[in-house]
């Protein structure tokens, strides 16, 4: 009789330990929630590791064999998703794992696109639609002329950024978008900075903003905002705001990345949020972890501020805080 191993699902108690070991960098901060969406890009190989186990009988040899394979699969599937995440690629990895060429200058590109204050008169509201993708960004109102300035330098071979707008009864709409080319593979953000100003401060105005691994920064001093609408993939936002710059209503959705968002302190805030596998926090201080009890928190001086934000917040496996300052 043909000697049978006992069955046990080594595939799957490795798999736990895969995800468990991933869930405890992120809690301990050694590495960001901004891994999972590149964990993700590999799930076929998950599929085709169960389809092989379901093909061969469970004997010995062919259980230890599987055993090993799962566990390189798991080990080299963590490692090139964080060298696609960090852009920091071991001395192996570079074979497997396809980088832009930062250092040929033919495909260099710095450009400026505007969108200048005498092109439109009688705006009345502003809509800014940004599409960041995976590139770095930093948008600021430090520069006060034109309706949109948009300095960039990235490599062409690999983003297409565009701006587009149109006036319809009084509302201006400014479309920002860095597409990738379909037939290319982008692994990491490095040299592909975009530096967007917004002038017209006076000009109420709505932001829409999409980010997926990428990492942007958006300060406001005196931008007059009516609504602000994020949706974070893997990557990293930080929005700080003054005063003269808090909106109506922030509306986040959190995948695996993360936000920070910096308000003074005299403002009142209530965050209503439907939570994942992540966290809330505020000054440091954890309010809802893991699928926590609760939809809803205020702020302390809410019922007595004279400012007050609104916050909705969804939030999967990544993280939100709130810092005052």
């Amino acid at each position: 009789m043909e000697n049978k191993f006992p069955k046990k699902d080594f595939g799957g108690a490795i798999f736990l330990l895969f995800l468990g070991t991933i869930f405890l960098l992120n809690t301990t901060g050694v590495v960001d929630w901004g891994i999972w969406l590149h964990i993700l890009k590999f799930w076929p190989v998950f599929l085709i590791l169960w389809g092989i186990r379901l093909v061969f009988e469970g004997t010995k040899i062919t259980e230890i064999i599987m055993t090993i394979a799962t566990l390189l699969s798991y080990l080299l599937v963590g490692l090139l998703a964080y060298s696609s995440y960090t852009n920091q690629q071991d001395t192996f990895l570079k074979y497997f794992v396809i980088t832009p060429r930062t250092n040929d200058t033919e495909f260099n590109t710095e450009e400026t696109l505007s969108v200048l204050k005498d092109t439109y008169k009688d705006v009345e509201k502003r809509i800014l639609d940004i599409d960041i993708a995976a590139s770095k960004a930093t948008i600021s109102d430090d520069r006060e002329t034109n309706y949109l300035e948009v300095d960039g330098n990235y490599n062409k071979m690999y983003v297409e950024p565009s701006v587009q707008s149109k006036l319809t009864d009084g509302e201006l709409t400014i479309l920002f978008d860095t597409v990738f080319p379909k037939n290319r593979m982008y692994w990491g953000q490095s040299n592909m900075d975009f530096n967007l100003y917004v002038g017209q401060p006076t000009v109420l105005t709505d932001i829409i903003l999409k980010l997926g691994a990428g990492d942007t920064t958006l300060t406001f001093d005196k931008l007059l905002l009516d609504n602000i609408a994020a949706k974070i993939g893997a990557g990293r936002l930080a929005l700080d705001l003054s005063d003269l710059s808090i909106p109506k209503n922030i509306d986040i959705e959190v995948g695996a990345g993360e936000m920070i968002l910096t308000i003074p302190k005299g403002i009142g805030y209530e965050i209503d949020y439907v939570l994942g596998l992540g966290e809330i926090k505020v000054d440091g201080d954890q309010v809802a972890v893991f699928a926590g009890e609760g939809t809803s928190y205020k702020s302390s001086n809410y019922d007595k501020a004279t400012q007050k934000l609104t916050i909705d917040a969804k939030v999967g496996v990544g993280a939100f805080s709130i810092v005052t300052k």
